[in-house]
């Protein structure tokens, strides 16, 4: 896990986070059995400063590593 838990974040923030630092897209991770739709997480980041800054560094480094 690269995120460090925060209670504000609903629960399937930290495994987005995972999802994004293994490589994959967002978009693959909403398909995924009761995760939440795109504009739920991009709604999160505009309301939520801290997984914003965390979601923005994971998606750098992650395409750094390809």
């Amino acid at each position: 896990m690269i995120a460090t838990a925060n209670p504000d974040w609903p629960e399937w923030a930290e495994r987005l986070l995972d999802w994004l630092h293994e490589g994959k897209s967002v978009l693959s991770f909403c398909e995924q059995p009761g995760a939440p739709g795109r504009r739920t997480i991009y709604d999160l980041r505009g309301r939520n400063p801290e997984f914003d800054a965390q979601f923005a560094l994971t998606a750098v480094r992650s395409s750094n590593a390809l």
